[in-house]
């Protein structure tokens, strides 16, 4: 048989043999100092993580490889397929579709430059950037196992034989033996582990012996790779090392694999890591230490990792078994303590003290050392109240804000605050004289620290929240409440920037270095205020969100966080109202199994957010989260093109242009960025000048569509952005498109003039019939067009009665719930506007009536009554309402009044007159006397509560006012007053959260007789 003859330069001199000989001398000193004082080995279990499966566009679950081309685009072979993926969606090459790949089993890639070499089960396959090409003949090589490219980029491939191709021409070398386990290259000279554990080089087409001795054949070897070097082999028992240049056995590496279990992938970084994957758990190491290492769990999906490519400490990926794709990365933020006594915690504030950082939790105080929490008060001594704020005074007392009063730790005693027993606190802080100031749901309090006795202060001015205090200039402090911010000076407290605030919730006050004063709030954004200077961001000017629970600043960035994560932004200077640089440092990408989820930053405490050190601390629904301020700094977004589709056909853009035929004018033309943590919150947008000059938006969509191109050059970008303010930088392909022969210039000019000529013969032609025909024309044009005005004005007379038809209850004559729902938001509008004027105390009342024992009458007198009643009721509240209030038939008995008034007294005084209504006119039936329940509620709700979903939550309040008054005996009003603290949800909360609320004393039902 020939045998195949390889001239390789060896280059091993005697000048490279004492350098190698150097490096690994070098190599088992800094081996020897690592084992003599080793590094704290890094947890990548508390990296983030991603996955994806068949649910997000995987072919198929099993992940055999993975590789990064020169582009960034991830490459996934599968068992199902082959993918290309840049974060949001898959690309799936198959043999069908992709005749080159002689398999849809993908068994090994590895990039070579600006190639990528596929591995099939059946052949070998190259992509070059825009195209799938099969490697001629590759399929009689048998099943690949191992791919390798040389210094010369030559590709040497380990299958059912070893062999070589350089780009032309495969070469294998059949007269070599064939039972080879393992390849690797040490330069261009390939070495070679046969099924007994020997090693080979191959030099000059002929196989060398190298010293090793490997002691246990029945140990396989899988892998093996020249590093740092030493020879490091992978095993089914472990890792191993052997220097080339002593004789003897490798040495067992221990620790890099969980016990004597096979290695699965023996892989490098970018920064020159050695990764192991052996026995589900995956190991780092540097110079034969362990560095970092994802143990294994008791995840089916953890220990059946298959395959791992690692880019560098912060970002590596692994594919499963079964379980499909995951990337780690590691997140500047983490998670302390998610869970206490087998529930999460809920951390609602933080403070520094003395004994270190406490965290005030629903399950006591813990005390915080950076890296674990320990409990320093538990529960059953806090008689299961939340701690909702800290703060120690100047004896070293703690002083503790719970979700129903004030408690102060003395002497390993918690002693109560009396006058504050029930009352939720929100924040605690200490005045110049040392007592104590308490923000609450009620107000503002004054404790004095020797007799515990409260006292409340401002109660005209803050009548609602008080939510958070900061120190001002001097002795002086700055009080955040649920209308606006206050300036607070010894006995003087006094309001400041409400109209720019708009009396907003300010949920977090910090002062600048600058000396600027930054005020967040609950739905209106982020305020700076200098002197008289204000400036405003929201989501808008590009936030991530309106609400913010806590700013900080560090490092020349402004920290917040808010309900869904941590980010930070610059401000520009001066009065330039356009936000600087902004970052999602950490976003909670949602509930299930293929994120991690740290649920940040719930708002559970207002401004509780705290810098400690090199940390910031946010409140969580899960334990403490810690965000490191050295988080690196936000990469630019990275756009590409991925795919220009012409009549279904792929077309191929070389360097960025694209020349495209006379009929090649309808284009879809996909792009994206890379980005594989939280895709789904980007933003797109692209244009086309000159034929599209304007950006279009598309938000999450990352595809354009484009018909009947006109022929000429046209360029087309496409951007993305975190925000909508700060884009990318574009991704561009210029268009060459070719005009058809009939839209060339010398065949229009032709035409123009040929039909310019029959156009003036046929003119002159048919003018002369033009005119007898005109005035017949015009005769009957008028008469037509007088008949159809009568038929118009006919139709919109139709069309307003059936439009009232539709509003109305056809029974009462009353508006209906769709008149309500068309009329929401011009009476938010309008409630809105009142008041915004100065002093201003309109309010929207919203009354729910039920006719008492209506069911009896309709038993009993038949409901040709009991419609007569409901007629009557209707003409009761005609007489009581006013021309800008409105009357609803709810539906049976039920009745809806939307009233606009000047405080709740009006709305009382209402409900007396409409009682009186219904004894006169829904009286004069067989049934006799009628009365009603009235349940009502006033707009805004707590905490200011005029959004969209206002209206709806009033209506469940009113609800349950109205069944409070059945259950009390009926024909009587009752009227809603809901705890400033209390948030409710979008579309209301229910009755069974209002009777946990009223059991709380945040919701009372306030009951009215019917007096006159």
């Amino acid at each position: 048989m020939p045998v195949w003859q390889v001239t390789l330069h060896e280059g091993v001199t005697g000048v490279t043999r004492l350098i190698d000989l150097l490096r690994r001398v070098i190599f088992l000193l800094a081996l020897g100092a690592m084992q003599l004082a080793p590094a704290q080995v890094i947890g990548l279990e508390r990296y983030g993580y991603r996955s994806w499966s068949v649910e997000q566009g995987l072919p198929q679950l099993t992940v055999e490889t993975l590789q990064k081309d020169a582009a960034g685009a991830l490459w996934i072979g599968t068992q199902g397929g082959l993918v290309r993926f840049y974060g949001s969606d898959m690309e799936v090459f198959r043999s069908a579709q992709a005749p080159a790949l002689g398999s849809n089993w993908i068994r090994k890639l590895l990039r070579a430059g600006p190639l990528m070499y596929i591995a099939t089960q059946k052949n070998l396959v190259w992509w070059d950037g825009s195209a799938l090409h099969a490697v001629p003949d590759s399929e009689q090589l048998g099943v690949i196992r191992e791919l390798a490219v040389d210094d010369a980029g030559q590709l040497w491939i380990l299958a059912d034989r070893l062999a070589r191709w350089d780009g032309k021409h495969l070469r294998s070398f059949d007269a070599l033996p064939h039972d080879f386990s393992a390849l690797a290259l040490q330069g261009r000279i390939p070495f070679l582990i046969d099924g007994q554990g020997a090693m080979w080089s191959l030099r000059n087409g002929q196989l060398q012996r190298a010293g090793m001795a490997w002691p246990d054949p029945g140990n396989r070897i899988s892998s093996l790779l020249w590093h740092e070097s030493v020879w490091w082999l992978g095993s089914a028992r472990g890792l191993y090392r052997w220097s080339e240049g002593g004789n003897g056995a490798p040495q067992f590496v221990a620790g890099a694999t969980p016990g004597p279990t096979p290695v699965t992938t023996l892989t490098l970084d970018q920064p020159g890591h050695l990764w192991v994957l052996a026995g589900g758990a995956v190991t780092v190491l540097q110079h034969g230490a362990v560095l970092a290492r994802l143990p294994p769990d008791d995840r089916t999906a953890a220990k059946s990792r298959r395959s791992l490519m690692a880019e560098n400490l912060g970002s590596f990926w692994v594919g499963g078994l079964s379980d499909g794709l995951s990337h780690y990365w590691q997140s500047p933020t983490m998670q302390l303590q998610p869970e206490a006594n087998g529930r999460p915690l809920h951390v609602w504030s933080y403070a520094r003290t003395s004994q270190g950082l406490l965290a005030g939790t629903d399950q006591g105080v813990w005390r915080i050392d950076g890296e674990r929490m320990q409990p320093l008060l538990d529960q059953p001594a806090l008689e299961h109240r939340s701690v909702q704020a800290l703060l120690e005074d100047r004896d070293g007392h703690l002083w503790l804000g719970t979700g129903s009063g004030v408690l102060v730790w003395r002497q390993g005693q918690l002693q109560p605050v009396a006058a504050l027993d029930g009352v939720v606190v929100h924040s605690l802080t200490l005045q110049a004289d040392g007592q104590v100031l308490a923000g609450t749901a009620q107000g503002l309090y004054q404790i004095d620290r020797a007799t515990r006795q409260a006292l409340r202060l401002f109660r005209e001015q803050l009548p609602g929240g008080v939510t958070t205090f900061a120190p001002a200039s001097g002795q002086t402090l700055w009080v955040g409440s649920d209308r606006g911010l206050w300036h607070l000076d010894g006995a003087m407290l006094t309001p400041r920037a409400q109209t720019a605030l708009g009396g907003a919730m300010v949920t977090a006050i910090t002062t600048l270095k600058s000396g600027a004063l930054l005020v967040g709030t609950y739905q209106r954004g982020v305020h700076e205020l200098a002197g008289d200077a204000h400036r405003q961001w929201t989501q808008g000017s590009g936030l991530p969100a309106d609400g913010v629970f806590s700013l900080n600043e560090a490092n020349g960035w402004v920290w917040a966080t808010f309900a869904d994560g941590v980010y930070r932004f610059q401000l520009r200077p001066g009065a330039e109202r356009a936000l600087g640089a902004m970052q999602l440092v950490h976003i909670d990408p949602g509930a299930g199994d293929s994120h991690s989820r740290i649920r940040c930053c719930n708002g559970l405490g207002r401004d509780k957010g705290v810098l400690d050190g090199q940390y910031l601390w946010a409140a969580s629904l899960a334990g403490a989260v810690r965000t490191t301020i050295a988080a690196p700094e936000p990469q630019a977004l990275r756009m590409v093109l991925r795919k220009v589709v012409n009549g279904g056909q792929a077309l191929q853009p070389r360097d960025g242009k694209l020349a495209l035929g006379p009929d090649q004018r309808d284009l879809e033309i996909s792009f994206e960025a890379h980005e594989y943590r939280v895709p789904q919150l980007l933003q797109y947008r692209y244009r086309m000048p000159p034929f599209q000059p304007d950006w279009r938006l598309t938000d999450k969509r990352h595809i354009a569509y484009f018909t009947n191109l006109p022929p000429q050059a046209l360029r087309f970008e496409a951007q993305a952005s975190w925000d909508g303010v700060h884009w990318s930088e574009a991704a561009v392909l210029d268009l060459t498109i070719r005009p058809r022969f009939t839209e060339e210039p010398l065949f229009l000019l032709l035409m123009l003039l040929v039909a310019g000529g029959s156009v003036y013969g046929l003119f002159q032609l048919r003018l002369r019939r033009l005119k007898g025909q005109s005035r017949r024309l015009q005769q009957e044009v008028e008469r037509q067009t007088e008949a159809l005005r009568q038929a118009n004005d006919g139709l919109a007379a139709l069309n307003q009665s059936l439009e009232q038809a539709s509003l109305t209850d056809p029974l009462t004559g009353l508006r209906n719930r769709r008149y309500v729902q068309q009329q929401v938001p011009a009476l938010l509008a309008g409630l809105r506007r009142r008041r915004a004027q100065p002093g201003a105390t309109a309010v929207l009342g919203v009354l729910l009536i039920d006719l008492d024992h209506f069911k009896q009458i309709n038993d009993r007198f038949g409901h040709d009554v009991g419609d007569a009643v409901l007629v009557g009721v209707a003409t009761a509240l005609r007489t009581v309402l006013r021309g800008e209030d409105h009357a609803v038939r709810w539906g049976g008995e039920e009745f809806l009044l939307l009233v606009q008034a000047n405080g709740a007294q009006e709305l009382q005084q209402m409900a007396r007159r409409l009682h009186a209504a219904l004894a006169v006119h829904a009286a004069g039936t067989a049934a006799g006397p009628v009365t009603a329940s009235l349940g009502m509620v006033s707009l805004p709700l707590a905490g200011g509560q005029l959004d969209d979903d206002a209206i709806a939550s009033a209506i469940q309040l009113a609800d349950f006012a109205l069944y409070a008054v059945k259950e009390a005996g009926r024909n009587a009003s009752g009227s809603v007053d809901l705890d400033a603290s209390v948030v409710l949800a979008g579309h209301g909360s229910g009755a069974e959260q209002f009777k946990a609320w009223a059991a709380a004393g945040w919701l009372r039902v306030e009951l009215l007789p019917n007096l006159p």
